[in-house]
């Protein structure tokens, strides 16, 4: 019986501990459907129900196949892409942000952002590398190597059926 209370107290210190830190950096849950966008800023693309992987440089698999359980969205604007997955009450959260346009601040950090604005930003090359033919089909888009955010990131792939029409500019 003791060890049971040491390990909820630990397990109510952990938590406790990580909600001091989300209010002390000023971190929030940002969320798709209440997504601000920037003045002039279009929607080129959604799918809501596709899949992301973040394929490492270091230490990844050497062939990975993910299982399509359609839990992302994304949305591809003029000016970044949005990744967003399914959080326990269902409304679509923001996990990254993939610049194309001009990078910002958080960019240049190792961390992307993450511990003060909620998401991790990326920053992007314009080119968009379509796998349709495989199965399941994927489209890949490219870091900019010389970020710290994208230090250990190869490429970014969406797996979706509706790819074809997916595009940044």
């Amino acid at each position: 019986m003791t060890a049971m209370l040491i390990f909820v107290a630990a397990c109510a210190g952990i938590v406790a501990l990580g909600w001091i830190v989300s209010k002390f950096t000023g971190a929030k849950t940002r969320f798709l459907d209440a997504w601000a966008y920037a003045p002039g800023e279009t929607v080129l693309w959604r799918d809501d129900g596709a899949d992301v992987v973040i394929v490492p440089r270091l230490g990844g698999a050497v062939s990975m196949r993910p299982v399509r359980l359609h839990r992302w969205a994304v949305v591809a604007t003029d000016r970044r892409v949005l990744l967003g997955n399914k959080a326990l009450g269902g409304r679509q959260m923001v996990r990254y942000v993939l610049e194309t346009a001009e990078v910002g601040a958080d960019a240049q950090r190792l961390d992307g952002g993450l511990l003060t604005r909620g998401f991790s930003t990326l920053g992007i090359a314009k080119s968009v590398t379509p796998h349709l033919d495989l199965h399941p089909p994927y489209v890949a888009l490219t870091p900019q190597p010389d970020l710290p955010s994208s230090t250990n990131v190869a490429e970014v792939r969406i797996y979706t059926d509706s790819g074809a029409g997916f595009r940044l500019a």
